[in-house]
C-alpha cells in the first residue's frame, strides 16, 4: 500500500468534470491492487472476508465512520464473514481520485483492524490502525483499556494515572498546513509563545479539519503522534520529563503506554520546546 496515498484526504467533487480514463484508473489501481476495476473502468470493488458476522459488522461500521469524515460514501453489502465494498463518484458516474483514496483507507482499516490475526488482536485492541502500524515499527509499548471518556484528562482519571504523564495532541492550523502540539493533559498551550517559537501564525484547527487528518480515529480522540498522519510535531518539554508516558489510542477507550526512552525514540523527529502552562 502506498503510505503517501493513504494520507491524502478526499476533496469535494463537482459534477460536469470527466471521470478517469481507463489508463488513469489503472494507474491509480496499482496503488490499491486488491481492488477490481469494473464496468469499463467506472467502478472499483473489493470483497473482504472475516471470521464471523460480528467482525464483518464491526468493519462496515468503521468504514462508515471513515466515509463520513471524508465525505465520500461507498456502496456496501455484507453478511456472515464477508463484506463487499464498491466505490464510484456518483456525480460524474465514474471514477475520481477520491475513490482510490477511500480504497487505500479502507485497506488500512482491514490490514490493522481488530479482526486481524490473533497477535494483532491482542496487541492492538482498538488502537487506530495508522497509529498501531507506526508504533509496531518503532517502539515497545503496551495498552491500558479504560471506561469511555470524553477528554484526555478524564481518561487519566479513569485509568488512575497522573494527567502530567498523559500526552495529549492539539491540532493547529499553520500557513495552509497543520502542526501537532504535544503536551500534558493537565496543561494548555500558550499560543503567543508557540507563535514566537515557530515564527508563524498558528490557530486551533476546527473539528472538521481534525476529523479529516485523523481519519481512522474517533472524533476528539487525537493520538499525540503526528508523524504517521503526515503532521509536523512539536513536543512540550514538560511531557519529555515524565518517566512513564501515556497517550490516546484513537478511540476514547484505550491508552498507549511506554517508558521515557521509547517516547524519546517515537518523538525523535519532532521539535522540542516549552509552550504550555499548567491549568
Amino acid at each position: 500500500m502506498n503510505e503517501a496515498f493513504v494520507q491524502k484526504s478526499c476533496t469535494p467533487c463537482r459534477g460536469g468534470i470527466p471521470s478517469l480514463t481507463t489508463e488513469e484508473a489503472e494507474n491509480f489501481r496499482s496503488q490499491v491492487p486488491a481492488w477490481d476495476l469494473l464496468d469499463d473502468a467506472h467502478r472499483i470493488e473489493r470483497r473482504f472476508r472475516f471470521r464471523d458476522f460480528k467482525d464483518a459488522l464491526s468493519f462496515v461500521e468503521q468504514v462508515g465512520q471513515v466515509a463520513e469524515t471524508q465525505g465520500h460514501h461507498p456502496d456496501i453489502c455484507f453478511g456472515w464473514g464477508n463484506a463487499t465494498v464498491s466505490l464510484q463518484t456518483k456525480k460524474i458516474n465514474g471514477l475520481h481520485e477520491n475513490d482510490f483514496i477511500m480504497a487505500s483507507k479502507i485497506d488500512k482499516l482491514f490490514e490493522y483492524g481488530r479482526w486481524a490475526d490473533s497477535r494483532a488482536r491482542s496487541s492492538h485492541m482498538t488502537i487506530a490502525p495508522t497509529l498501531a502500524k507506526h508504533l509496531d515499527q518503532r517502539v515497545r509499548y503496551d495498552t491500558l483499556p479504560h471506561e469511555r471518556t470524553p477528554t484526555s484528562l478524564r481518561a487519566a482519571q479513569a485509568s488512575h494515572i497522573s494527567g502530567e504523564c498523559l500526552a495529549k495532541g492539539v491540532v493547529l492550523r499553520r500557513d495552509g498546513g497543520y502542526l501537532l502540539a504535544v503536551l500534558p493533559a493537565t496543561h494548555h498551550i500558550r499560543l503567543s509563545d508557540l507563535r514566537e517559537q515557530v515564527d508563524d501564525k498558528v490557530d486551533l484547527a476546527n473539528e472538521d479539519e481534525i476529523a479529516r487528518l485523523f481519519w481512522d480515529c474517533v472524533p476528539g480522540a487525537v493520538p499525540a503522534v503526528g508523524e504517521c498522519y503526515g503532521l509536523e510535531t512539536i513536543v512540550d518539554r514538560s511531557i519529555d520529563a515524565q518517566p512513564e508516558i501515556y497517550l490516546e489510542g484513537g478511540d476514547h477507550e484505550i491508552l498507549v503506554h511506554m517508558n521515557k526512552d521509547e517516547f524519546s525514540k517515537l518523538m525523535a523527529g519532532a521539535r522540542h520546546s516549552s509552550f504550555s502552562t499548567h491549568d
